[in-house]
């Protein structure tokens, strides 16, 4: 099953999200948290299994590591705890890239609207317009 660019993101921003709530550089939510942050916040909803994919995924490719957490209960039996994720080097490089492309496009949407207008009214200075009109918007005008 090949992870989409989409789900590799919303994976990774979740995760990351939860290590700077809690101040650590790992994070243990439950994989049932997992797949409501990702269909609540990137709508992108999930079910358990197919994130057990994703996740696999993201750490055969060393993007995270994650710690399976047992304990013996005081009947002598395994219990299983929440699992800890960590991002390895490639992990970081990716979220700090992914991060510096949202602050690029941050900056470009808060730039001022007037200094685009100057910029794409130079561009178009030199070009002619053509009046096009397109099914059901006719009479619209230039474009």
């Amino acid at each position: 099953m090949e992870l989409t660019g989409q789900s590799k993101n919303s994976i990774i921003l979740s995760l990351s999200h939860l290590m700077l709530k809690q101040g650590k550089r790992y994070c243990f939510p439950s994989q049932e948290k997992l797949c409501e942050i990702l269909g609540k916040y990137y709508q992108n909803p999930i079910k358990r299994r197919a994130l057990n994919y994703h996740l696999r995924h993201l750490e055969d490719r060393h993007f995270i590591a994650r710690k399976r957490r047992i304990r013996r209960d005081d009947d002598g039996k395994m219990v299983f705890a929440s699992t800890l994720y960590f991002f390895t080097k490639r992990g970081y490089r990716f979220l700090a890239r992914l991060l510096n492309l949202t602050k690029k496009l941050q900056g470009f949407f808060l730039s001022t609207g007037t200094d685009r207008k100057h910029k794409l009214s130079k561009k178009l200075e030199g070009e002619l317009n053509y009046n096009i009109v397109t099914p059901g918007l006719a009479g619209a005008g230039r474009y």
